[in-house]
């Protein structure tokens, strides 16, 4: 059965095919070491979301999606 009819099979019964995405496990706060962030949503014009460390504060750029917030954790704290 190829994809396309996986698919069109699905759709009858009412499913539709979703591909799993890997997540991103985050680093450890590079400040104080804590392994617990936080994830902050903004409700500005500019939207999008942050992580923070749940101890000392530490922040990441913005993103616009979770997943780009997640990255940007890892690229601040040096893991990537």
């Amino acid at each position: 059965m190829t994809v396309e009819e996986l698919r069109n099979e699905a759709k009858k019964l009412g499913y539709r095919l979703v591909k799993d995405r890997p997540t991103t496990k985050l680093l450890p706060c590079p400040v104080c070491g804590s392994k617990r962030t936080i994830e902050w949503v903004h409700t500005d014009a500019a939207g999008g979301y942050t992580r923070e460390c749940h101890m000392c504060d530490f922040r990441a750029k913005r993103g616009k999606t979770k997943t780009e917030a997640r990255e940007n954790w890892n690229k601040k704290v040096g893991g990537e």
